[in-house]
């Protein structure tokens, strides 16, 4: 179990806090296409981001997305937190894995895991 949920932290090439602000979720050919901004408040591990970040997320059809009704953000927009992420290009991210999204209450175990 601990190495599953170490991954990300191997996936990702900054891990930031902040605060997610969506945009609408718009269908493509391919399956829903989210997109929003970071906030970032500091940077833990990784290159040094701008204050604000596109982030985008993508659910597939080939990945068992349903097509109807459109894929909904969680419930940590607008909720500061940490955030795990891999550049796609040079202004967008996207999360390293799963929704890329922690609690602030995990914040001192992957600030101690980060500093191994």
């Amino acid at each position: 179990m601990a190495v599953e949920k170490r991954w990300i932290a191997h996936e990702a090439q900054a891990i930031v806090v902040g605060t997610f602000t969506a945009r609408p979720t718009l269908p493509w050919f391919d399956g829903w296409h989210g997109s929003g901004e970071i906030a970032v408040d500091e940077v833990l591990y990784g290159e040094r981001v701008p204050h604000q970040i596109k982030l985008r997320f993508d659910c597939r059809w080939e990945n068992a997305c349903r097509w109807w009704p459109p894929v909904r953000y969680p419930e940590f927009t607008f909720h500061k937190g940490l955030w795990f992420l891999r550049r796609l290009d040079s202004e967008t991210w996207e999360s390293a894995s799963d929704l890329g999204f922690r609690p602030l209450t995990e914040r001192a175990y992957w600030e101690n895991y980060i500093s191994l």
